[in-house]
Order: C-alpha cells, then sequence, then structure tokens
C-alpha cells in the first residue's frame, strides 16, 4: 500500500467516461425526442406522469409527511443541538436573518422563474379576463399580485 507525502500534489478527479457519455447521449437522444415529434412527447410524457401521479401519489405524500416529522423530531430533541463544525465554531447570523435570507431567496428565485410566465398565464387563462386586451393585462397583473402578495410586488419591477 502506497501512501502520498505531502509535497506530492494530489490526483485530480478523473471523467468517469461511461457514465458520463451514456448520460450525454441519453439527454441528446431525449430532448431530440421532445423537440421533433412535440405532440407524441407530450401525450407519452403525460401519460407517464399520471401514471406515477395515480399509482405512488400516496407514497410522495407518505415520505413527504416522514420527512417532515423527522426533521422537526432532530430539530427539537437533543440532536438538534449538534454542531456541524469545530466545537469553538459559532453561526455567523442569528436566527431571525437566516429566516430573512431563506424567505428573500424563496421570493427571489420565484420572481425570477415566474417573472414572465405567472403574468402570461393569467392573461391567456384566466378566470373572468376582460375581452380588452390592456383590461386583460392588468387582471392578469393583479391576479399575479394576489397570488404573491406584498413582497413581491414591491420587489418586482412591473
Amino acid at each position: 500500500m502506497t501512501t502520498q507525502s505531502n509535497n506530492e500534489a494530489p490526483s485530480r478527479d478523473r471523467l468517469n467516461g461511461p457514465v458520463f457519455y451514456s448520460s450525454v447521449v441519453g439527454i441528446v437522444a431525449f430532448s431530440l425526442w421532445a423537440m421533433i415529434a412535440t405532440d407524441q412527447a407530450n401525450s407519452v410524457i403525460n401519460a407517464i406522469l399520471g401514471w406515477i401521479s395515480n399509482t405512488f401519489g400516496w407514497y410522495y405524500f407518505l415520505t413527504v409527511v416522514i420527512y417532515l416529522v423527522f426533521v422537526i423530531y432532530l430539530g427539537l430533541s437533543r440532536y438538534g443541538n449538534i454542531r456541524l463544525g469545530p466545537e469553538h465554531s459559532r453561526p455567523d447570523f442569528n436566527i431571525f436573518s437566516w429566516s430573512a435570507m431563506l424567505f428573500s431567496a424563496g421570493i427571489g428565485i420565484g420572481v425570477i422563474f415566474f417573472a414572465l410566465a405567472e403574468p402570461l398565464t393569467q392573461f391567456y387563462n384566466a378566470p373572468n379576463a376582460p375581452d380588452d386586451q390592456v383590461a386583460a393585462a392588468r387582471h392578469a397583473m393583479e391576479l399575479t399580485f394576489l397570488h404573491w402578495g406584498f413582497p413581491a410586488g414591491v420587489s418586482t419591477p412591473w
């Protein structure tokens, strides 16, 4: 058994060829199929999604409940005080700051991801949408602000 001396450079991680290239081929093949045969891909993917939802929906719900109970148990038990670092380390931020950062990150990614998707969806598929396009656009924005509330309304550029 050989040991590495302190003055040697650490070995670099190497690419696992079979795993990487088979993944690339699979992803490219799936993407091309979904782009070329859009209707067929849509029906197959929706059928698979429906089957998974109908067959394993209970499992998903049960798993989420079990994880939630487990995490609450860990947080409230003696294990909730275990440090994830050296014994002398202390958190850089208090619980209020962490909560504010997590909330801001959640709102931020929601605004980035849904900034255009949600208003457009509300514009084209809004319940009781007015016939006038300007009124329909305003109605779509009202529904978007209603959904996201005050924090997103303050942070969005529209």
